[in-house]
């Protein structure tokens, strides 16, 4: 591309000659001095009278007339200037955001309503510097990393005075007018475009302001951004046909008409000649020819003139140039300098112009240009133009879709307003956008149908309906289900199911609504007649089925039921006895088997009957007398621990010592003293003591071989808890049944424990008495909470009966009070091998031997642990024995 001086250089050039000719003109050596300036040739410094000094200062005027005339000239010229439309691309030359009054610049430029605010600033002034004047311009920016919506508007800024890097609440403008603004979902990797008035820009450095409102915020990619797409004005402008074209280069730096060099424009170092230096004049008499690219160079000249043989025949001499002054000669195209003259460089007069390539004019079309989503849109570059032609086009449909056809079609398939930008290139680079909004509007929304059915519409109560409403419709989708069955009830199910127990008619409704809140109803009605008398449904049931005599049981009717109500209950206890109560209470006297029966009655006679078997069996007669001596500790039937008979063997017994004729043995960890008779019960009191971690005070039975498989036991005992009894927060033991391996190894089998609180997920209230099987199903443990809570001060009467035995005859029943609080068949041994095992009654405080937890328990209030027991009775058999499988509760039973 040929690369001519504008006309403001020219200019420029003359007025620097003008000025210099002045500051030499005043010097008192003037004439030497102008005269070694001026002569082409080496001249030497001679008089010369004021007549020559006149004619040379009139010559200088005549000149500056000579420089006005072309002004004069260059400003008709310049009316008469033809103009073309180019477009060019400015990017950000800073870009940063403001957060809580602290400035960022980053990869990315952010936005939010009332906390972020973004600052680009842009320099148009190359636009200025070709004459040109803005006719239109947008923003463009990529969405990057987060996404969001709403409105951004674009303000010019007060003022240019920030950095990127020192951007602060103190630096950063203020806004002045709104330039421009969109409304849209912003979705990341999509190109924005934001038109902006251009009656408030002008070709200068100037400051956009960007703030977002009524939306989720979002973010751009910066200058910085590793995609290299930051922020960029897209200008176009009207300028001189004649003048440079504005390039920006691949790093966006901007190459303006002043910044680039051509050959014929000197720089600043090399025009001026009026302080020319050593290196660039000979001694005597410097050229001018510096001031342009084609002087020659150091190597080409020597210090002094050059000689003959350095220069051509063709070279002028100083008597070929006009008037005495060459240097005004070098600003014209006519007159070469003694340097351009060389045998092989051209004049610029005669290299020939190269042809200026103009920049291609986009021009963008839509059909349609709005319509209804999905809207497919045909568009056409056909009427772009270029003067050699357009090389590519590339659309951008600002959804996240390109094309690079001419005259492509694409279906925008969501609502909103879409810029799309067209941009056309010739084949040497220079290119040009235009743009053309498409409008994509939804679609009308039309009210739902709603269609309400059922599989059946009339019956009898309790009448089940199943209710459809899936065939209902909408132009989108039904979003909303409201069923109301008008009798109370209601369902947001598309398909639900009902059933109506009281007769009546029910004018069931449905509400569909779509996403947009429109709403329509339909009805189904449903008819429920009475229904026809059923008869009733006898459920009996009793506190107990099987007992000594006398045995006294407690039935339970009530759970009877009927389509209406019960009339009338009749019980027959098959002992001569009768009730018409509905939860009778009833005792048998005599040893049997009763199979006793409820007739339950509806009011219109109807009737059903139920049974349960009550077995009576014969009081075992055992002694009452207390064991105090010495007996195997194997013997089967029964025993019995009279605590007043054994207070001297107590108190004279030690820690982990055997008593009552080796049948019972202490153990105690820290203090002897805490387990002892008084009042004929036998007391337990374990202290809670950080530093003697006590954490045990009980007696059990020495062990005895628990051979053959089945064998039986019946133990019974009354409990009372001291009056200073605060349950703990951790579990401790109140009764345990133990075997003792074969092996050496000891496991706890079964044991009645007070538990804290929902223990484990067990539900259990605090301190609630539970049941804790450890062979159900090793390593996990079977616990279960009985109801019963013991209290301060409290008596509860304690009856267990165990069969040791696996899972099909293996048997824990634990009685408190005389009720039944936990009947299992389970296992209750871990294995077939011969294992022995012993019961034992106290406070056993496992967890009291870590000082944490004594402190844990003390500030729950738990200072000591304090139980009595009354008695103890036991019974044992083995499946040999006359009496297995006989009922002991009594014999054991607290009395």
């Amino acid at each position: 591309m040929n690369k001519r001086p504008t006309r403001l250089f020219r200019s420029f050039i003359c007025l620097i000659f003008i000025s210099f000719l002045l500051v030499i003109s005043c010097n008192k050596d003037r004439d030497t001095f102008l005269d070694a300036v001026l002569n082409e040739e080496e001249v030497p410094v001679i008089e010369e009278d004021s007549s020559t000094l006149e004619e040379n200062e009139d010559q200088s005027e005549d000149q500056i007339q000579d420089e006005s005339d072309v002004e004069e000239t260059d400003d008709v010229s310049e009316e008469e200037i033809e103009l073309e439309s180019r477009t060019t691309t400015f990017p950000a030359i800073n870009d940063a955001y403001l957060q809580n009054g602290i400035g960022f610049d980053q990869e990315l430029v952010r936005l939010q309503e009332n906390f972020r605010r973004s600052y680009l600033m842009f320099d148009l002034s190359p636009i200025d510097s070709i004459g040109g004047s803005i006719t239109s311009a947008r923003l463009e920016f990529i969405i990057n990393a987060d996404d969001g919506n709403g409105i951004i508007k674009a303000f010019k800024g007060a003022s240019s005075d920030w950095t990127e890097d020192k951007l602060s609440e103190k630096s950063a403008p203020q806004t002045i007018t709104e330039l421009g603004k969109i409304e849209q979902v912003y979705h990341v990797g999509v190109e924005i475009d934001i038109e902006l008035k251009v009656t408030e820009l002008f070709p200068e450095i100037f400051t956009l302001i960007l703030e977002h409102e009524d939306g989720n915020d979002l973010a751009f990619a910066s200058k910085e951004n590793k995609t290299n797409k930051g922020p960029k004005l897209i200008v176009t402008y009207d300028a001189p046909t004649s003048s440079e074209v504005i390039i920006v280069d691949d790093n966006q730096e901007l190459v303006g008409p002043d910044d680039d060099t051509t050959e014929d424009s000197p720089t600043e170092d090399d025009s001026t000649e009026d302080s020319p230096t050593e290196d660039d004049t000979t001694e005597d008499n410097p050229t001018e020819d510096d001031t342009t690219e084609d002087s020659p160079t150091e190597d080409d000249t020597t210090e002094d003139n050059p000689t003959e043989d350095d220069t051509t025949g063709d070279t002028p001499t100083g008597d070929d140039t006009t008037g005495d002054n060459p240097a005004e000669d070098d600003t014209t195209e006519d007159n070469p300098t003694e340097d351009d003259t060389t045998e092989d460089k051209p004049t610029e007069e005669d290299t020939p112009e190269e042809e200026i390539n103009s920049a291609p004019k986009a021009v963008a079309e839509a059909t349609p240009s709005s319509g209804i989503v999905p809207l497919e849109v045909n568009f056409s570059a056909s009427k772009s133009t270029d003067d050699k032609g357009v090389a590519s086009y590339e659309w951008d449909f600002k959804n996240g879709n390109t094309a690079s056809s001419a005259n492509p079609t694409h279906t925008f398939s969501e609502p909103g307003s879409y810029v799309v930008t067209l941009k056309v290139t010739d084949a040497e680079g220079l290119n040009s956008t235009d743009t053309v909004t498409i409008t994509v509007n939804e679609k009308e929304n039309e009210t739902p149908v709603a269609r309400a059915n059922a599989n059946v519409t009339s019956g009898t109560a309790p009448l089940q309906v199943n209710f459809n409403g899936s065939d209902s419709t909408d132009d989108e989708a039904v979003t909303k289900y409201t069923w109301n069955f008008k009798d109370g009830s209601s369902s947001s199910s598309a398909n639900p199911s009902h059933t109506f127990n009281t007769p009546g008619t029910y004018v069931v409704e449905l509400t569909v609504e779509d996403e947009k809140g429109l709403t329509d109803t339909d009805s189904v009605t449903i008819t429920v007649s009475d229904p026809p008398n059923q008869a009733p449904v006898a459920v009996v049931s009793a506190n107990i089925t099987s007992g000594t005599a006398p045995l006294q049981v407690n039935f339970t009717g009530s759970n009877s039921t009927d389509n209406e109500a019960i009339e009338r209950y009749e019980w027959n206890f098959k002992d001569g006895s009768i009730s018409d109560l509905a939860n009778p209470s009833h005792t048998f006297n005599t040893p049997g088997v009763y199979n006793v029966d409820l007739v339950v009655y509806d009011a219109q006679g109807l009737s059903d009957l139920a049974a349960v078997t009550i077995t009576v069996e014969e009081e075992i007669v055992v002694s009452n007398s207390c064991s105090t001596i010495s007996t195997p500790r194997s013997t089967e039937g029964f025993k019995q621990w009279c605590w007043t008979d054994l207070a001297g063997e107590v108190a004279n017994t030690n820690a982990l010592e055997s008593f009552a004729g080796g049948n019972l043995y202490r153990s105690a960890h820290y203090q002897d003293s805490g387990t002892y008779v008084q009042g004929g019960r036998l007391h337990f009191n374990l202290i809670a003591n950080a530093s003697s971690l006590d954490y045990r005070q009980e007696i059990r039975t020495d062990a005895y071989t628990v051979l053959p498989s089945n064998t039986e036991e019946w133990i019974g005992y009354n409990i009372k808890f001291d009056s200073n009894y605060v349950p703990d927060n951790n579990p401790w033991v109140m009764t345990q049944f133990k075997i003792e391996s074969s092996r050496g190894n000891t496991q706890p089998m079964l044991s009645l424990q007070p538990l804290p609180v929902n223990h484990g997920g067990l539900g259990n209230a605090s301190g609630e008495l539970c049941v804790v099987n450890s062979a159900v199903s090793q390593p996990n443990l079977d616990t279960a909470a009985t109801g019963v809570v013991p209290v301060a001060g409290g008596s509860y009467d304690i009856v267990m009966h165990i069969v040791w035995g696996d899972a099909s005859s293996g048997r824990f029943r634990l009685w408190v009070n005389g009720a039944l609080v936990y009947d299992k068949q389970q296992r209750v041994l871990f294995g077939s091998e011969q294992e022995v095992g012993y019961w034992k009654v106290g406070v056993y405080q496992a967890n009291w031997r870590n000082s944490t937890a004594v402190n844990n328990s003390r500030a729950n209030g738990t200072t000591e642990l304090h139980t009595s027991i009354g008695n103890l009775r036991q019974v044992m058999r083995k499946p040999t024995h006359g009496d297995y499988g006989k009922n002991a509760y009594n014999t054991v039973a607290p009395r």
